[in-house]
Order: structure tokens, then C-alpha cells, then sequence
């Protein structure tokens, strides 16, 4: 807290995400007013996956954003945000790790199961 509040200013402003009760109780005494933002609720977690989505094809229905609102309950706008970008690189990492493709109708190549038909051995 050295120099804060040396100019003339007079405003700072902390934040602290997800767990602001984890502050040291000395810092938290030297503020005069704290606002609490909840967690959102169930519109605006359904909200943010789509948000977070963008862009990105993808085949979720409004019922399927409504079943991972609800099971997202107690989770922060952060919290979300991880989730669909771990998501996103999933198919990343299936095909980093996979040893075996095969076209698909498109014509690209897709990780498969050695068993499948049309499978071919090769490692990114």
C-alpha cells in the first residue's frame, strides 16, 4: 500500500475476483466503500456462453445453454469463460494426441480409432 494515494486523486480502486473475502483484513479495513457484485444468475450464465461461444460453429440448442446455465450455478463470469475456452481447445488437443486419422465426407482428416475403417497411422 506504499504510495497509494499520493496524488491527488483520491480514488483507488480494488478488485478481487471470485474470492474477495481471501483479503488480508488490514487492506480491507482502509476501504471506505465495498460493492458486491453477485454471481450472475441463470439468464446471464446462459447469456455467457453464448457470448463466449462468438463465433465458433457449433450445434447447441437454446435448451442445451439452459442445461449448462443450470449446472454452472455458483460459477463467476471467470469461471465460465475457462470453461468454454477449455472447450474450445478440445479438439485441439484430440488431434495433437491422436495417432490415427481418416477422412471424413468432408474430405478432411479426423483422429479415429486404429479399428475404424480407413484409418491411417501418422502423428501431427
Amino acid at each position: 500500500m506504499q504510495g497509494v494515494g499520493s496524488d491527488e486523486q483520491k480514488v483507488l480502486v480494488l478488485a478481487a475476483t471470485n474470492t474477495p473475502y481471501a483479503l488480508d483484513q488490514a487492506i480491507r479495513r482502509r476501504f471506505d466503500k465495498r460493492i458486491y457484485i453477485p454471481l450472475p444468475d441463470l439468464k446471464a450464465r446462459q447469456h455467457m456462453f453464448k457470448v463466449h461461444l462468438g463465433d465458433t460453429p457449433h450445434n447447441l440448442t437454446e435448451s442445451d445453454f439452459e442445461h449448462l446455465a443450470h449446472k454452472t450455478e455458483g460459477f463467476s463470469g471467470s469461471d465460465i469463460a475457462v470453461c468454454v475456452k477449455g472447450i474450445l481447445f478440445e479438439p485441439v488437443r484430440q488431434t495433437r494426441d491422436a495417432k490415427f486419422f481418416k477422412k471424413n465426407s468432408s474430405d478432411m482428416w479426423v483422429p479415429c480409432k486404429p479399428t475404424e475403417r480407413g484409418a491411417f497411422q501418422v502423428t501431427l
